[in-house]
């Protein structure tokens, strides 16, 4: 359900182009990204500081995760359908790893491209420290729980629990967590090439197709991917020089421009992600899960993921935006959103 994210993510970070967050600086910011031949000593001494960083974040994230695991022997979270939800489909363990591969694409393109000049003079271990502060698993598990809350009826909760404990509920969480390309670029990768080879068949192509319309990942990914902008840039935008400073209308303007090529481009690599995350199923099982997800309770649980994961998306941008701008020493026109 959650493929569209690591497709966001891996477009921009594709062979260390420019991960999600350095997109933003280049995309409808202020100044464009320029690369260097390689890195230096002290940019490699960052790398490993950072890697190290990145142990840690993994281990906080695994003890957070089994502590929830834990807790559902508890018989309050047990009654909390929404959280129950969230951990039986999976979306649990697809989340924690936003914040991690966030960071980390991060740090490789620091040890490839620069950063704008606007931030040339900060300590590039500052700006990492603001992406890891900004990104954090409890912003998305806020969202996604509040959304799986909010927006869907306990019935719809109990059919889609029922749905995740059947043999094909269990396989197509197993397909999401083990292909997941937050954390399966490469594999991805190779499988574009495999594609190229032995393309999918006709029948096969329809039913993704279908499925990608059921779950709206190519418009949620657009949708998602516009919406970091856009409160990336409202949010930093307030720390920059006067003559830099973009309105809120500008930045609209900015970003919806591309809009239409942006959902064509990414309806082609939908098809491919979709097709590598469930290579291991059948046609069948493809169309049973389209239909699931085409029910009642089905497209309930699609619009809360969908809502989920665009607030907390656009929660963790602004929050960078203020992390990055706390560094420029400038202070702030106003009180951000």
């Amino acid at each position: 359900m959650l493929a569209f994210i690591g497709s966001v993510l891996w477009s921009k970070c594709h062979k260390n182009v420019l991960c999600v967050c350095c997109f933003l600086f280049a995309s409808v910011s202020f100044v464009a990204l320029p690369t260097v031949a390689a890195s230096t000593p002290a940019i490699e001494a960052d790398a490993e500081q950072a890697a190290q960083a990145t142990l840690k974040d993994r281990s906080l994230v695994n003890q957070s995760r089994n502590a929830l695991l834990r807790a559902t022997d508890n018989k309050a979270v047990v009654e909390d359908s929404a959280r129950s939800l969230f951990v039986a489909s999976g979306l649990f363990e697809l989340i924690e790893q936003i914040p991690i591969s966030t960071a980390e694409s991060f740090e490789q393109a620091l040890t490839v491209d620069s950063l704008p000049i606007i931030f040339s003079d900060i300590d590039q271990t500052l700006i990492r420290n603001a992406v890891r502060s900004a990104f954090k698993f409890e912003t998305f598990d806020k969202y996604m729980v509040g959304a799986l809350r909010n927006t869907m009826s306990d019935v719809e909760r109990g059919d889609m629990l029922d749905w995740y404990v059947t043999d094909l509920g269990a396989r197509v969480r197993k397909a999401e967590l083990q292909n997941s390309l937050l954390t399966e670029q490469q594999r991805f990768e190779e499988y574009q090439t495999y594609l190229t080879h032995y393309p999918a068949g006709v029948v096969r192509q329809k039913v993704i197709e279908s499925l990608d319309a059921t779950m709206r990942s190519t418009e949620s990914a657009v949708d998602m991917m516009l919406n970091i902008q856009i409160a990336f840039n409202l949010s930093l935008s307030r720390f920059l020089p006067e003559e830099q400073r973009l309105s809120r209308h500008e930045i609209l303007g900015m970003v919806r421009q591309h809009e239409q090529e942006l959902l064509s481009q990414y309806r082609e690599q939908t098809k491919d992600v979709l097709l590598f995350t469930y290579h291991d199923l059948s046609d069948d099982d493809l169309s049973e899960l389209d239909e699931q997800l085409a029910s009642n309770s089905g497209q309930a649980f699609v619009a809360a993921i969908n809502d989920g994961i665009k607030k907390a998306m656009f929660a963790a941008s602004l929050d960078l935006g203020d992390e990055l701008g706390a560094l420029l020493n400038t202070p702030p026109t106003g009180p951000g959103i």
